[in-house]
């Protein structure tokens, strides 16, 4: 019995070279969930250059944010379907959407938010960002050649339905043709058209949006009803 007990010990023990190799293996499981949380819960807080492009002055991220919750935890409300995405309008409740409600959408293209979302005053943002204002992506459009230009440079070119080469992909910014939900619901314009908000408003049922057609190299701003849901970026603090 003595010797069973002593070679019991011995087999678990982190001394054994079979318990060392069990041991490095869990602690580098451990070690690839945490970066997995950290990475799912960031949403469009980039924690590395590579995920945030600096241009005219201003750090932007580099991606479409996805998150489904506020900065303090509460969750952003789901509306999967036509009647959902309607009262969340009607109550003036923010909202979130796949693009036609496809998680496959979601991985490329991340989230279309309404305005209500964006201007909640718990934060859609993540910590250390906010949207940008109408001011700041005018900042953003001025540095990169004015209205007329901009579009160009901003655009990932080989997501683009692009006939006459106006995606020229060279800012970092990557923007994406993510589409959009109109205010009846339904879904327009993915592959050809990206549409943002902007922080500000421009009536009472209005606010300021930025567009990038696949037809030129134009960005648009333009004043939309709040209850479309459109694509966000964030900008730093």
């Amino acid at each position: 019995m003595i010797r069973k007990n002593n070679a019991h010990r011995l087999f678990i023990s982190p001394e054994n070279p079979y318990m060392r190799t069990i041991l490095f293996r869990r602690t580098r499981l451990l070690q690839a969930l945490c970066i997995l949380i950290t990475i799912i819960s960031s949403g469009c807080s980039p924690q590395n250059d590579q995920e945030q492009v600096t241009i005219g002055g201003q750090v932007w991220s580099g991606r479409n944010l996805d998150v489904d919750h506020y900065r303090n935890g509460d969750p952003v409300r789901h509306a999967r379907t036509e009647a959902e995405w309607h009262d969340a309008a009607s109550q003036e409740e923010g909202a979130w959407c796949w693009y036609e409600g496809s998680a496959g959408n979601g991985k490329v293209h991340a989230r279309l938010y309404n305005w209500y979302a964006v201007n909640d005053p718990r934060g859609l943002a993540p910590e250390g960002w906010r949207i940008p204002s109408d001011g700041e992506w005018q900042q953003l459009v001025d540095a990169l050649g004015g209205d007329a230009a901009a579009g160009g440079p901003l655009k990932k070119g080989e997501s683009w339905v692009d006939h006459d080469g106006t995606a020229q992909d060279q800012s970092g910014f990557d923007a994406l043709p993510s589409g959009s939900r109109n205010c009846l619901g339904g879904f327009f314009a993915l592959g050809r058209d990206a549409f943002y908000w902007s922080s500000t408003p421009s009536g009472e049922f209005e606010a300021w949006n930025r567009e990038i057609s696949s037809r030129n190299t134009g960005v648009r701003r333009v004043s939309v009803n709040r209850s479309i849901g459109f694509s966000v970026r964030c900008v730093k603090k």
